[in-house]
């Protein structure tokens, strides 16, 4: 009734070698400082009203005092003795501005969980280095693509196909195997440079083979009224013979 796959991702026990355990201490921690992020904006975003008032001032004058600050725009407002002071005191020194450290926490999260699922960043990340580097880490990308197709497939052969072929045509010497993942091909420009350069040397290749892999259909039969099909490409006429 049920098939078991253990993913072994990383290396320890079962319960700890998934990605979803140790990406939820990422994600975790980026909603805390979001949370953060937003509790820091609202409080620093827009100016803190202060009103001071003499040791002097009667209640009421304080009432009117705190309505007018409390009044003025938002719910950072306080009223103190004159003879008093507030005074905000912020870490800039080696962290750079306090809204920037929230927003770089943040960034860091998001490329911690990219690494641990996709291996790479730049794939979901603009970062400097241009196309190279995107390409080279898409090759790491694709690296863990492939590890995880062989362990999925491996789970499924064993538990599923071996049980299934067993069940119906009784035990066999060797089963068949289910293999998951995308064919490795090879770039359709590296294609099309080797048979511009290998034809002429006699290498012959199917031509439906190569439609396939361009993505082309087969031409067309000839129209039952009688009327030419339109084609582009194919080889000239050979010269006419001299008279």
């Amino acid at each position: 009734k049920f098939i078991v796959h253990r993913h072994k991702a990383k290396s320890g026990l079962t319960i700890r070698s998934g990605l979803a355990r140790v990406a939820s201490w990422c994600w975790m921690y980026k909603a805390f400082t979001a949370k953060d992020w937003a509790i820091f904006t609202q409080n620093y975003g827009m100016p803190t009203r202060v009103g001071k008032f003499d040791r002097a001032a009667s209640d009421a004058d304080k009432e009117v005092l705190w309505r007018a600050v409390a009044n003025i725009a938002g719910d950072c407002a306080a009223i103190i003795p004159a003879e008093m002071s507030i005074d905000f005191v912020s870490v800039e020194k080696g962290t750079g501005a306090p809204g920037q450290l929230y927003e770089r926490r943040a960034d860091w999260h998001d490329r911690q969980i990219s690494k641990l699922v996709l291996g790479q960043t730049t794939t979901t990340d603009a970062v400097s280095g241009g196309h190279a580097v995107a390409q080279e880490h898409r090759l790491v990308q694709e690296d863990l693509e492939r590890a995880d197709a062989k362990l999925l497939s491996a789970s499924l052969t064993k538990q599923l196909v071996q049980l299934i072929i067993a069940l119906n045509f009784g035990p066999q010497a060797t089963y068949p195997r289910l293999n998951i993942g995308r064919p490795d091909e090879v770039p359709l420009n590296d294609v099309v440079n080797a048979i511009d350069k290998l034809g002429p040397q006699g290498l012959t290749v199917e031509a439906s083979e190569l439609r396939d892999r361009l993505g082309f259909s087969d031409p067309a039969k000839p129209r039952k009224d009688g009327k030419a099909v339109e084609l582009i490409g194919g080889r000239p006429p050979p010269p006419a013979p001299p008279a």
